[in-house]
């Protein structure tokens, strides 16, 4: 009996434990939430930048560096452009769209050249503080960091037909549930203009691991190490809000490498022509099966 009973209590625990295996793997292969949250933050972080260089392009677009124009929510201080080349952008209420609330500051400064004009100039942006709400979800970000534009091929952005742009820079990001994150950034958007209609093309402009095209590296918001590759441009438009309308991104050194597709419609389909909804995610899991989601911007 007390073999019998021995022998009992191996075949539950063997049985048990694997149930356990079985449940943990289940866990762990339904990586959903994971994925989604890195395809969330780093392209989150990509258009408020973009949003925020456009911005700061609208400011100095007409003169030689003064200031020009009016951003809504927003106050503009170039006192000290004549002596130092400098303006503050001071964010105190809602975009344009009225799609999110803005607050803190982004100060820019020519630091090379005579004017923005001119091919090779260089402008240096700083954000303090700076805080995006989206106003539907009430998801935010806070960004604290300094990028260095260099005017590639001189001309003005949305004047000139064509111009490009080097982003190099460092970026600390915190989200709404008191994470962070720490981001070192290296893209080049060459930003078009036909008529009314302007388009910026953002690709990935350095190299990590042999692999061309990266566009961000750093940890992300579970200190995890990763890398994204640009592998087709990603597309914003003045016709769908300034949005991306194309592109693909991925996302390297994580545990599941992730594919996300800009300017689908909510099936995940591309909206071919009209204002997409969203980006698709692909990826496969554990147990090496495809997944799929589709997020909205």
């Amino acid at each position: 009996m007390k073999h019998l009973y021995t022998a009992f209590v191996i075949i539950l625990s063997v049985i048990y434990l694997h149930s356990c295996k079985d449940e943990v793997e289940g866990t762990i292969a339904d990586d959903s939430a994971t994925q989604q949250q890195q395809a969330s933050d780093e392209s989150l972080m990509l258009n408020e930048s973009e949003v925020s260089i456009n911005d700061v392009n609208a400011v100095i677009a007409q003169s030689g560096f003064g200031k020009a124009g009016v951003i809504a929510g927003a106050t503009i201080d170039d006192s000290t452009f004549i002596s130092s080349k400098k303006i503050v952008i001071t964010y105190n209420g809602n975009s344009a769209d009225n799609k999110r609330t803005r607050t803190g500051t982004i100060s820019l400064q020519l630091i090379k050249g005579n004017n923005w004009g001119e091919a090779q100039a260089v402008l240096q942006i700083v954000y303090t503080n700076f805080k995006v709400v989206h106003i539907a979800s009430g998801k935010s970000i806070v960004l604290n960091g300094t990028y260095l534009v260099t005017n590639t091929t001189g001309g003005r952005s949305f004047i000139s037909p064509s111009v490009t742009h080097s982003v190099r820079g460092s970026m600390q990001v915190a989200f709404d549930n008191g994470s962070n994150a720490s981001w070192q950034v290296a893209r080049k958007r060459i930003s078009t203009v036909n008529g009314s209609v302007y388009e910026v093309r953002v690709s990935g402009d350095t190299t990590i691991n042999a692999l061309g095209n990266i566009s961000v590296w750093g940890k992300n918001r579970n200190d995890v190490n990763f890398y994204t590759e640009i592998a087709s441009p990603i597309v914003y438009s003045s016709t769908c809000l300034n949005g991306p309308i194309s592109g693909i991104k991925i996302h390297k050194g994580i545990a599941r490498e992730l594919t996300v597709t800009f300017g689908v419609d909510a099936a995940g389909n591309p909206a071919n022509g009209a204002c997409p909804f969203g980006f698709k995610l692909n990826w496969k899991n554990l147990r090496n099966e495809d997944k799929s989601a589709v997020l909205s911007y």
